[in-house]
């Protein structure tokens, strides 16, 4: 179910705090820093530990009844992602490491922050390197 976007979780677990300005510029509210998540902000804060993502997951109401829409959700794949963290005893890299990219020969892949000096990033503003989340590496 969450892998299939039915368990009605909120879709956004992370802000950028970057497109402040662009949401400004449309006529949108204007937020000040307090007004945003206290970790997991790009360009604002510090990424969340387990305890405030599971925190975060249990102050936030469903969107919809569960199975009857799907919705894109962040949180829902962070979930996931730390049931088989606990289920396997090893960290989100590992297991991306052990089960696609050693048994493909895929080198050049990996969670962000990973190798800089393989890494493809377009120039200006991105997320590459920055921490969202404070486990899984």
């Amino acid at each position: 179910m969450l892998a299939g976007h039915l368990a009605s979780i909120p879709p956004n677990a992370f802000y950028e705090f970057i497109l402040n300005f662009f949401h400004d510029s449309l006529g949108l509210p204007h937020m000040n820093c307090s007004q945003y998540p206290r970790c997991g902000v790009l360009s604002l804060n510090s990424g969340c530990s387990r305890e405030q993502i599971i925190e975060s997951l249990l102050s936030k109401e469903t969107v919809a009844p569960i199975s009857s829409r799907p919705i894109y959700s962040q949180l829902s794949f962070i979930l996931f992602t730390l049931a088989l963290e606990a289920h396997t005893g090893k960290n989100y890299s590992q297991i991306l490491d052990e089960t696609i990219y050693e048994p493909l020969d895929l080198v050049n892949s990996g969670v962000s922050p990973g190798a800089t000096q393989r890494a493809a990033v377009p120039p200006g503003l991105s997320g590459w390197g920055a921490a969202v989340s404070t486990f899984g590496n």
